[in-house]
């Protein structure tokens, strides 16, 4: 792939996440894998896919249950047009939009890129890509439902409390709070944790 991404070499530093006496921090490169692993499952069948410039780059695939997801990588020094063609074959589902750029700063929530657009498509859809580096993930699978925590790595002293939000991303609203396990305490409905 096109990367300028400095952890996605091989010089020692290709994880996904920072190394425990490092850090938590997800890496660049969870941005860009975490896509791929969760929108192209294992076992998916390749299709055919084409693209008719130099500067775009096409995959296709069907998972088992036959969800498809097209994969279009794009480095154009200006905003690409995109046709997208399924011949004969008619979709009729939509597909959710989910885009990977260079710009994309990792959250500390070692969140994916949410969904950005839902295009309805028959037998193909149109879009258009941002110029640069980028690629997007069409897909007809449900998006990932993802969290984001006010505060990923919180401390709270015992005898105080802690107020904690959270949002759903790419999935109904609401959050139902609990702790895992026992003797670690206890979390209001409301997200009010209060230590042991």
């Amino acid at each position: 792939t096109w990367t300028v991404d400095p952890d996605g070499d091989t010089n020692g530093t290709y994880n996904m996440w920072d190394a425990l006496p490092l850090g938590l921090e997800p890496r660049k490169t969870f941005l860009s894998a975490g896509l791929l692993n969760r929108y192209i499952p294992a076992h998916s069948q390749v299709l055919q896919s084409s693209s008719s410039t130099a500067d775009v780059r096409t995959a296709a695939f069907r998972d088992a249950a036959g969800e498809y997801t097209l994969l279009v990588e794009s480095k154009g020094t200006a905003p690409t047009d995109l046709d997208v063609s399924f011949g004969s074959t008619a979709i009729g589902k939509d597909f959710h939009r989910v885009v990977y750029d260079n710009d994309l700063v990792p959250d500390e929530n070692a969140l994916l890129p949410a969904v950005s657009a839902t295009l309805p498509a028959g037998t193909g859809f149109s879009d258009q890509l941002d110029e640069g580096y980028s690629f997007a993930i069409y897909t007809t699978a449900d998006p990932a439902v993802q969290v984001r925590v006010s505060d990923a790595d919180p401390t709270v002293a015992s005898g105080s409390t802690l107020a904690l939000t959270a949002d759903v991303i790419d999935g109904a609203a609401g959050v139902t709070w609990s702790v895992d396990g026992t003797g670690n305490g206890s979390v209001s409905s409301a997200g009010v944790y209060t230590p042991p």
